[in-house]
């Protein structure tokens, strides 16, 4: 049998073969250091990966530690916020040498640009798709995203263009594939697909009567001149040998000569799970076991030492004999509580026995110091995409540094989804067969460091003037709101917001409110404060 996926009916065994870049088992332990919660902690398997048991642990050691494990997901808080940082000036599409406006374009455009979604699904913004596939690309490196074409309705007859225009058959919608599901692909000299053969698995219940052991699996190939669609149900203990024949279930044909599929891959540097699993994992493990020792030395254990008869001049009954001697098990045959007397050896001897607690502080400082360097991710980066950047940042202040190395990667993703938009149109025009003269902005200017500095000068100003003017205070803030959301915005800020951040101040900072920090002292000396109850700061 011919091993090309298009040869009709395919064995089991070459529709499974997947490119060699293809690594589902890596994905979901990103996607699970990514989110957190139930889709790392309440896997099993993959637990058994990520939060390994120690050399010799007891096996029911282990599964307690599991049932207590925690995990702070600051590697997904660093992608939301880059994906934020992003959003902070939103994608734009405009017609060829227009003003930056929506206006210009044609009608068809306009409304497909706000609405990418397929027809059944919520609507969606070519802007917010763009966000959700850069997500999808800071997880797995690589988002698959299909510019695809609803079916013809069963029965209609489709003799014409118009006829395709009639029935939305040339309205093309995007869907975002997983990487785990596009398994393999080929591309030819000019790094253009020649073929993606995805693949899709579903367990079903067949029957009230049935279980979800059924399982459905469905290839899909699609080529530059059509695709073609395999598929099988098998039981999950019984699955299909490598030389069992899957029948091809659908085919069809398009006369746009493309492989509709449209890739955005991040070079390693921006990559960001790649760069943040292994401190990730190393922050997951550490803090557990610190949380784990802490616990054990909650429940302190108490310890009974007896004194040995002989050793010195022991304690003696009524009839003689030795109190050691007469009873070896007095450590655990008494009653303890109140109103009970405890029969004691002169050498014995009780204490609560715990682990040492230094390791502690040292464990904590250790995975401060790992949360930091996730954070510090974002200057590694930044390192990988413009090194004269990252000279001028070695040689500023910290804060400064962090801003300028936030700006630097949005300003590297920006590029990145500027072009990956631009291959997307193209190929949107190519599918539905209108042709436009398209340009891609935003995504360009983010202002985090003019940001941090509004903020920093805002602040300085109304600590450092005192307080006792209601109409400064107010003027102040609104100024400094208007300065952020002039920095935020890519374009004018709304007057009615303005006006309502207006309004808000004239109530919520007063003259009373005022008198309170009015109060207090703008001294240090001791003997300011000497006869108050409590001492004000």
């Amino acid at each position: 049998m011919a091993d090309e996926p298009t040869a009709g009916a395919m064995t089991y065994g070459q529709l499974s073969r997947c490119h060699p870049t293809h690594d589902p088992k890596l994905w979901a332990e990103l996607r699970a250091l990514h989110d957190g919660g139930p889709r790392l902690l309440r896997d099993k398997a993959l637990m058994a990966r990520v939060f390994p048991s120690h050399l010799y642990e007891r096996p029911e050691i282990y599964a307690e530690r599991v049932k207590r494990a925690h995990y702070f997901s600051y590697a997904g808080m660093v992608c939301g916020w880059l994906a934020g940082g992003l959003s902070s000036d939103p994608l734009k599409v405009t017609a060829d040498g227009a003003e930056r406006d929506s206006a210009d374009l044609p009608a068809w455009w306009a409304e497909w640009i706000e609405d990418v979604s397929a027809p059944a699904a919520e609507c969606c913004s070519l802007a917010d798709f763009a966000t959700v596939a850069v997500r999808e690309a800071m997880q797995t490196q690589c988002a698959w995203v299909l510019v695809d074409i609803p079916p013809a309705p069963e029965g209609d007859e489709i003799q014409s263009l118009a006829d395709q225009e009639r029935l939305g058959l040339l309205d093309p919608h995007l869907t975002l594939w997983p990487a785990e599901q596009v398994i393999d692909w080929e591309v030819d000299g000019d790094n253009e697909l020649l073929w993606v053969l995805t693949c899709t698995e579903e367990r079903r219940r067949l029957s009230l009567a049935d279980d979800r052991g059924t399982i459905v699996k469905t290839w899909q190939e699609s080529r530059r001149d059509g695709w073609s669609r395999w598929q099988v149900a098998y039981r999950e203990d019984k699955p299909p040998a490598d030389d069992d024949v899957i029948p091809m279930v659908a085919q069809g044909s398009w006369a746009h000569g493309r492989v509709p599929f449209v890739t955005m891959e991040l070079p390693a540097g921006l990559w960001a799970m790649g760069q943040l699993e292994s401190p990730a994992r190393e922050l997951f493990n550490k803090s557990n076991a610190g949380s784990w020792a802490e616990y054990k030395s909650l429940f302190a254990v108490l310890y009974e030492f007896l004194g040995v008869p002989g050793g010195g001049i022991p304690e003696m009954t009524a009839d003689g004999m030795p109190a050691d001697a007469m009873d070896p098990n007095r450590a655990t045959g008494q009653v303890r509580g109140q109103g009970y007397t405890q029969v004691r050896g002169a050498g014995d001897d009780a204490r609560y026995v715990g682990p040492d607690v230094a390791p502690f502080s040292e464990a904590r400082i250790s995975c401060d110091r790992v949360m930091r360097e996730m954070f510090r991710t974002l200057g590694v980066m930044a390192l990988s995409v413009n090194m004269d950047s990252a000279a001028l940042m070695r040689s500023a202040e910290s804060k400064g540094q962090d801003m300028r190395s936030f700006d630097v990667v949005l300003g590297a993703y920006g590029r990145l989804v500027r072009q990956w938009t631009g291959r997307v149109l193209d190929m949107v025009e190519i599918v539905s067969g209108r042709p436009a003269e398209l340009e891609v902005g935003g995504m360009a200017s983010f202002a985090m460091e003019d940001l941090a500095a509004t903020l920093e000068s805002a602040v300085k100003a109304l600590v450092g003037l005192p307080q006792r003017s209601p109409a400064f205070t107010r003027e102040a803030l609104y100024r400094a709101y208007k300065a952020v959301l002039q920095l935020l915005s890519a374009e004018n800020v709304d007057p009615a917001i303005l006006a309502d951040i207006r309004n808000e101040l004239a109530t919520a900072v007063t003259a009373e409110g005022l008198e309170m920090s009015d109060a207090t002292p703008t001294g240090d000396d001791p003997k300011e404060q000497e006869g108050q109850d409590e001492p004000r700061e």
